[in-house]
């Protein structure tokens, strides 16, 4: 839960970076669409190799070093000048950032129980890490630089420092499998594996990626990702930017408004995607519909919401409609957690990755295509200005059709049918 609340809170720092780069180098939408893209390039690319690296030698070692890593990678964000090196720096904090929620996942089926992976899910996924997004905003945005004044590059170093201390002491206190904890004896790591035989083998194995790809339920996942991951981008990166350039909204208001969104998205993660489709699994019996269901119709709220927000126009407002919207859009979060745990077996990590890759790609295309939409029918729609909220109007309606479509998806995902054996590749003797 740790390491996802410190993800986010240094990933989201870059939601106010933007608007500081914006100012300092006059870079325009599509420019800063293409930075994001930066990030998600590198982070795409290294989901599959990162979660590999987790089922082959236990995320101990590589969550532990990957912590100090993208740590240092922010203080290269804010050390260089100009446009290729900050391209650069986002690329290597992406890298390093990338086999986190892999190797995550792979430690929500070591370490509990099946009956209580998605409770722990939706408080892994959902509640700590939009949490720490939530931080972000605040602590970054309307303290660091709105209250305390401070250069965003000093305020990006002391985040730094707690990364790198976090990494340290997770290496110190984390061990692979319960078996191997000195703190953990045998009848818990017993209870915890509760007949689920893949939760005890931490290393070994790797997916046949073809025979896996060729599977429809592990397409339509895919593209669920796709879908939110696409929308995410928005909170992220692009609602800081919204807030002062469209309704002129201040750094030390802009923090907590960007973080209200992501606070909704933490309590509708965990209370609905968690608490609630826990219940419905033990209530029901039906994993699969207690998992798509919950998804579909948390992506289905959000598209309402997201429309409804165009038909106000004072700040806040909009932003409490967004509260809503969030609180709505992730309950799919630790639904589409628990089902690639389901589907992946003692893989999880590496077809956590693969649906992770699909997000990154999203959030590749995504801030260019966001950045260009905004200003194109800014330009064709609306007065030209730079602020024209013409441009943003149009970028709002395409992101309530995403999340339509992001419901429908849920109607093909079953997951009820786990990768088969002769999916994957062991070592020799297992």
């Amino acid at each position: 839960a740790g390491t996802s609340f410190l993800l986010y809170l240094q990933r989201f720092t870059w939601g106010f970076v933007k608007v500081e780069l914006k100012n300092e180098f006059g870079w325009d939408k599509t420019t800063l669409g293409w930075l994001d893209s930066a990030f998600m390039f590198s982070y795409s690319g290294g989901q599959i190799p990162g979660g590999m690296l987790g089922d082959w030698f236990g995320p101990r070692i590589v969550l532990s070093s990957m912590i100090v890593l993208w740590s240092v990678a922010l203080l290269v964000t804010a050390v260089v000048q100009g446009l290729y090196p900050m391209f650069a720096s986002r690329v290597l904090f992406g890298l390093a950032q990338a086999g986190c929620y892999p190797n995550l996942n792979k430690i929500t089926k070591i370490w509990f129980p099946p009956t209580e992976r998605t409770y722990v899910q939706g408080w892994v996924a959902s509640f700590f890490g939009r949490m720490g997004g939530a931080a972000s905003f605040i602590l970054f945005g309307t303290f660091m630089l709105g209250t305390w004044h401070l250069p965003w590059r000093s305020a990006v170093g002391a985040l730094t420092g707690l990364g790198v201390l976090f990494g340290i002491a997770f290496f110190c206190f984390f061990r692979n499998t319960p078996r191997t904890h000195p703190w953990a004896n045998a009848a818990e790591a017993e209870l915890i594996s509760a007949g689920d035989a893949s939760a005890t083998v931490a290393t070994g194995s790797l997916l046949n990626w073809k025979s896996v790809l060729r599977q429809p339920v592990v397409q339509a996942l895919l593209f669920q990702q796709f879908t939110c991951a696409f929308v995410d981008n928005f909170f992220s990166n692009w609602l800081p930017l919204y807030l002062d350039e469209v309704k002129g909204i201040q750094m030390a208001s802009g923090g907590w408004m960007s973080a209200l969104p992501l606070i909704g998205g933490a309590w509708g993660g965990m209370l609905a995607g968690g608490v609630l489709q826990g219940w419905l699994i033990h209530r029901t019996g039906n994993r699969r519909w207690s998992r798509s269901g919950i998804g579909l119709v948390g992506n289905l709220l959000a598209g309402v919401c997201l429309f409804s927000s165009l038909a106000f126009d004072n700040a806040t407002h909009i932003v409490g409609v967004f509260f809503c919207l969030k609180f709505f859009a992730d309950w799919a979060q630790p639904a589409c957690w628990g089902a690639t745990t389901d589907l992946g077996g003692r893989n999880a990590a590496s077809l956590f990755a693969l649906v992770n890759t699909a997000g990154s790609i999203a959030g590749f295309v995504s801030g260019p295509v966001m950045g260009s939409t905004i200003e194109f029918f800014g330009k064709r729609l609306g007065s030209g200005a730079e602020h024209d909220p013409a441009g943003w109007t149009a970028l709002f309606i395409m992101i309530g059709v995403v999340y339509l479509a992001s419901a429908a998806s849920w109607l093909a995902i079953d997951c009820t049918k786990p990768i088969l054996a002769e999916d994957l590749c062991q070592r020799d003797g297992e």
